[in-house]
């Protein structure tokens, strides 16, 4: 974890918002720590095959909750088909979905809180961060933009984002997802 905050802490990161586009952001080791929990510890709790997401959610460097990419509580998700394309995609819940729907069960508030993701949220999780009061995201890196399955979506998300008024911060960050991307969510 040492090695990890050494590479990152004081580099600058590129931030976007319709408000402060392009500044830079130093990351600081706060950032760092939030991250690595969110992809080293909270992510790994998935059990999706092909991809391991994990958000948590900070308010003034204290954190809130989490959530992981996951079926809902209860549901058996030792059940094959449940697993397989395009099947998992009726049973996975999104790591920011989860994350956002524990806070509302403990009774959390995260109006203005900070959420910290392994990877660059969809369109639907983007609308439920603006919906849930986040006020900013940091993100692995910035997504492909033009990937043939994922691009669009992202492209949505971003523009759901920046209209919703949430900022976003890209940290260069070497996420531990499994597989690659064209297989992930």
């Amino acid at each position: 974890m040492k090695e990890k905050e050494s590479e990152l802490i004081g580099k600058e990161a590129k931030r976007e918002s319709n408000l402060v586009y392009g500044s830079p952001y130093v990351i600081s080791k706060w950032d760092v720590r939030f991250m690595e929990i969110a992809d080293l510890e909270i992510a790994q709790w998935s059990k999706d095959r092909s991809s391991r997401v994990g958000a948590l959610i900070v308010k003034d460097r204290e954190i809130v909750t989490s959530g992981f990419n996951g079926m809902p509580r209860g549901c058996n998700d030792d059940v094959e088909a449940r697993h397989e394309r395009p099947e998992k995609y009726f049973w996975f819940k999104h790591a920011e979905e989860n994350a956002i729907i524990n806070a509302a069960r403990q009774g959390k508030s995260t109006m203005g809180c900070d959420m910290y993701l392994n990877w660059y949220p969809c369109n639907n999780c983007a609308g439920v961060v603006v919906n849930a009061g986040i006020k900013r995201i940091y993100c692995d890196n910035e997504p492909e933009w033009e990937h043939e399955k994922w691009g669009p979506g992202f492209k949505r998300a971003k523009t759901i984002l920046d209209e919703g008024g949430v900022e976003v911060i890209y940290m260069n960050y070497d996420a531990h997802r499994q597989g690659n991307i064209s297989d992930n969510r």
